[in-house]
């Protein structure tokens, strides 16, 4: 499934409405979707590099408006729409466990948690972090 959703991106790529697509990509990856713009934008920017700094500046901006989304989202519509695609999606022991995570550890951990596994064991190792960056279950 992934992978389908991949080369499919990777043919948008060099579609002649492609910034269209890479600013909603760059948008709804902000609030829910799996797969970062860089898939796109990279190699966009590489075909066309005298475009590249006018595509990175398209993904930051759709990407900041998603994050405003998706932080509206979770300000306003929790209770609305969130909370029912979770019971819907069955995920309540995990939307439990980020909850109690946050409480008991904050913000930041939560943060550096999105870096990949490779990267976080290698944050852990060289920074000698007092924080243990772990994936959460």
């Amino acid at each position: 499934m992934w992978l389908k959703l991949y080369n499919r991106i990777l043919r948008l790529a060099q579609h002649q409405h492609a910034s269209k697509y890479l600013a909603g990509m760059s948008f709804i990856e902000a609030i829910f979707f799996p797969i970062p713009p860089d898939t796109m934008l990279i190699p966009m920017a590489l075909a066309r590099p005298k475009e590249a700094f006018k595509l990175a500046l398209i993904t930051t901006i759709a990407s900041v408006l998603g994050g405003i989304v998706g932080y509206c989202l979770g300000m306003w519509a929790l209770d609305i729409l969130v909370l029912p695609f979770i019971n819907y999606c069955n995920l309540q022991e995990k939307y439990q466990l980020v909850q109690h995570w946050f409480a008991e550890k904050g913000f930041k951990p939560a943060v550096i948690t999105d870096l990949p596994k490779a990267k976080r064991d290698n944050y852990n190792q060289t920074r000698r972090s007092s924080v243990l960056i772990k994936k959460l279950a």
